[in-house]
């Protein structure tokens, strides 16, 4: 009898070291499984970006964009418009795409027949120059999307565009906006969402020479309302001025500045008078040299 309950006792024990057994080979297998869809994810993530987008963003004065998918580039439908706004448009998006790179343009081009092209160099800098602008347009567009919007919530948490430099609005994340959609009108400026105002980028001069086009007059705005959590509450402290500690009746600085309005318009015409004056006692002096004798 105990020879019968010692065998089930240890038969109980080896399946249970069984089932032990299994739920980890199961478990290792499923974070083995795991582990391989998040690297072919990350593959995937890295294939669709172009060695061209990569190093271009790479770039320190660069660091406002997010890179843009070669599958969106490729679809023409999303590029709508963009080949009248920018120059070599062709040899541009070849570049941006990788299918041609700046030592195929040399081996290519550099010679017409047995005469040397003296405007290569000028011609390759014009191309990479339009490539620039047309990846900048591209980036515009992009970050509406699903995908541009994710890629910039990321640097937005990080805080890569930096923080308000407003005192009462407390290092709150800022956006870059443009105050123009169209190429060549203004820089990249930053978007406060606590008290809704624009900054100078203040990292470095090489930010100020970013165009604003690259961004859009709606980014930010788009941004929120997919975001709307992200959304700081507004800040309700403003600055008080004050002279020995009594404060200044905001009436006091209209009524100042409509005093200096006043008192330049009364200028104007005294400054005005003197001139008829003076030209008029001229004009009699002349007119009496003039008289016969």
């Amino acid at each position: 009898m105990s020879d019968l309950k010692s065998n089930t006792v240890e038969n109980v024990n080896n399946l249970n070291d069984n089932l032990e057994n299994k739920k980890i080979n199961q478990n290792s297998f499923n974070r083995n499984d795991n582990l391989s869809s998040a690297a072919s994810t990350n593959d995937s993530t890295s294939d669709s970006i172009t060695k061209w987008t990569k190093k271009f963003c790479s770039f320190d004065r660069n660091r406002f964009l997010c890179m843009v998918d070669a599958d969106y580039i490729r679809d023409s439908f999303n590029l709508i418009g963009l080949e009248n706004k920018v120059s070599h448009y062709q040899e541009a998006l070849g570049l941006i795409l990788d299918e041609k790179d700046e030592q195929e343009w040399s081996s290519e081009n550099s010679f017409d027949g047995d005469e040397f092209d003296s405007d290569r160099p000028g011609r390759e800098i014009q191309i990479l120059s339009a490539a620039e602008n047309l990846y900048g347009l591209i980036h515009a567009r992009f970050i509406l999307t699903d995908s541009g919007l994710d890629r910039m919530l990321t640097k937005f948490k990080k805080r890569q565009f930096g923080t308000c430099v407003r005192y009462y609005c407390n290092n709150a994340p800022m956006l870059p906006i443009g105050l123009s959609d169209k190429h060549g009108v203004h820089t990249v400026r930053l978007y406060c969402p606590r008290c809704r105002d624009i900054y100078v980028p203040q990292f470095s001069s090489k930010f100020i020479t970013l165009d604003g086009a690259f961004f859009g007059t709606s980014f930010p705005h788009m941004f929120f309302m997919v975001y709307p959590s992200q959304r700081p509450l507004p800040s309700t402290l403003k600055f008080v001025p004050k002279l020995f500690g009594f404060r200044i009746n905001e009436k006091a600085y209209e009524y100042q500045y409509q005093q200096n309005e006043a008192a330049e318009k009364a200028k104007q015409p005294a400054v005005f008078c003197r001139a008829n004056s003076n030209q008029k006692s001229a004009n009699n002096q002349n007119d009496q040299h003039l008289q016969p004798q």
